[in-house]
């Protein structure tokens, strides 16, 4: 029995180091970039698992006050920077003051309005200008925004103009079809844009950043929208990444080591990109908010770069983990808005309609 016990204890010994190991692994992808380091990016993508497994070997090591605690305990406090990004405890947002004005942002990864759900494609577009009419804004991002001349088939530019009350609006399209569909990238403001520029990514035609100067009460505000790369699994590398969650689909090596390779891939390219819109900003004379789909959770580098220099105002003003992502994998944040210094965050809401791959975020800051 005395046997046992040793065993137990030297499992549990080696499952401290290792879980402890790799929650260390995770913390520090959000310092290096992937171009230098790409595996390492991954560790931040299972943080959350790190996480788990550091707290089920801290607990039994806290009951038996042994002095292995004192590694995961460790581990966990330097975290806590990390852990407030992922769980946010929404304990930094401003008190309203009543002589400062509000501004409310909604980024939102539309889907192209459900274009390619053919049966379906017309009530998901009305169920999407329905849920931007019950939740009205002053500034729209939109990602994956879809448009068409054909506009008596399914209109979307000129329905929200008038939808939104927002008659100034920039759009940017990375592909179209036939000369008559558009798919990219669009902002739309009630307030007047008074110049309008493109960050376009070299590695990555598929993705793109616009910005956006907005005269708001006599001052310019510069808005970037941006959509960074994605992991652009195929339609059966979808389906079988949701049978591996579910336990239902076999282990295939051949299969996983390609779908390892984009995921690789794609961390890469948000690391340039994410760079490049940041660099971009260092010129920027104006007050910056930032809305996008990173395709990146808070644990990563991308978050990184941004969070060093604006607020997040989910981590700010939002509770819990935000879960924008509605698919498969990776099921996290990865739809933010940020903002400078000159924004302090009210509120930051992720809507709960389920009418995208993506939720809304909704964001309320005063100025």
């Amino acid at each position: 029995m005395k046997k046992v016990g040793g065993i137990l204890k030297a499992m549990l010994c080696a499952a401290t180091v290792v879980f402890s190991a790799a929650l260390l692994m995770s913390y520090l992808a959000m310092r290096v970039s992937p171009v230098q380091w790409p595996d390492l990016a991954l560790f931040g993508l299972a943080y959350p698992l790190f996480l788990l497994g550091t707290f089920a070997t801290f607990l039994p090591l806290l009951i038996k006050r042994s002095r292995w605690l004192w590694l995961p305990l460790g581990v966990l406090v330097i975290g806590l920077p990390v852990h407030t990004g992922f769980f946010a405890p929404g304990l930094q947002a401003a008190r309203p003051d009543n002589e400062k004005s509000v501004l409310r942002i909604m980024s939102y990864n539309v889907e192209l309005f459900g274009f390619y759900q053919f049966k379906v494609k017309l009530q998901r577009r009305n169920a999407v200008f329905e849920q931007l009419s019950s939740n009205p804004a002053d500034v729209y991002c939109f990602q994956e925004f879809f448009y068409t001349h054909k506009t008596d088939r399914f209109a979307t530019t000129d329905t929200l103009v008038t939808l939104l009350n927002a008659p100034h609006y920039h759009s940017h399209f990375t592909h179209e079809v036939l000369g008559i569909q558009y798919f990219g990238i669009a902002t739309f403001s009630r307030y007047p844009m008074v110049n309008r520029g493109v960050i376009e990514f070299p590695n990555d035609k598929n993705n793109i950043c616009i910005f956006s100067d907005l005269l708001i009460d006599d001052q310019v505000v510069r808005v970037y929208n941006s959509h960074l790369s994605s992991i652009r699994f195929s339609g059966d590398e979808h389906e079988y990444a949701a049978g591996l969650t579910a336990g239902d689909a076999p282990v295939e090596k051949r299969r996983l080591l390609k779908m390892y390779r984009k995921i690789r891939s794609a961390f890469v390219k948000r690391a340039w990109q994410a760079e490049l819109i940041r660099d971009h900003m260092a010129s920027c004379p104006f007050p910056i908010i930032l809305c996008g789909d990173f395709n990146d959770t808070p644990v990563s580098y991308t978050y990184r770069v941004f969070n060093r220099i604006l607020n997040d105002t989910f981590r700010m003003a939002g509770r819990g983990i935000g879960n924008t992502y509605i698919g498969n994998f990776p099921s996290f944040r990865i739809d933010y808005v940020f903002t400078s210094d000159e924004f302090e965050p009210l509120s930051a809401r992720v809507l709960p309609e389920k009418l995208s791959d993506h939720h809304a975020l909704r964001v309320d800051v005063q100025y």
